[in-house]
């Protein structure tokens, strides 16, 4: 008489260790695409007393703002109240210790307080090589 072969297929689960091939990790980020590294940690990194700051043009005007956070992604920025709307269009001009860089981009989000307003700008076109540039400094402030 034959015997029938086994097969993997035929082992029972192992009870608490089925595996759910629908499983998606959850972002660490939350939503983010980019890791973000904020403006207290680059005024450490790079020695800066006062906070980076940085110069925006929108076709309301010229604005000076505090850089908040700032990935490869996009840069919030905390900034005077003025004429801001989402969707706007802003080119924005900004130092990393002896590297200017001038972005274009988008206001994604407007956050208004009494005495200050803090802006989300996702960059449009930013050069691959400034990217990289911003990126490189989340891996130095977790060191």
């Amino acid at each position: 008489m034959s015997q029938k072969k086994s097969s993997w297929d035929d082992l029972p689960s192992i009870e608490g260790l089925e595996i759910d091939w629908n499983y998606e990790p959850e972002n660490p980020l939350g939503k983010r695409a980019d890791f973000r590294i904020t403006g207290k940690e680059l005024s450490l990194l790079l020695e800066e007393k006062l906070g980076i700051q940085v110069k925006m043009v929108t076709e309301f005007g010229q604005f000076l703002a505090e850089l908040i956070n700032v990935s490869k992604g996009g840069i919030s920025l905390k900034t005077k109240p003025a004429k801001f709307k989402e969707l706007q269009l802003a080119k924005i001009g900004f130092r990393l210790g002896s590297r200017p860089l001038i972005a274009r981009g988008r206001i994604k989000y407007i956050r208004e307080n009494k005495d200050s307003v803090l802006l989300g700008i996702e960059f449009v076109g930013l050069p691959e090589d400034d990217g990289k540039f911003i990126a490189g400094f989340y891996a130095y402030s977790k060191l």
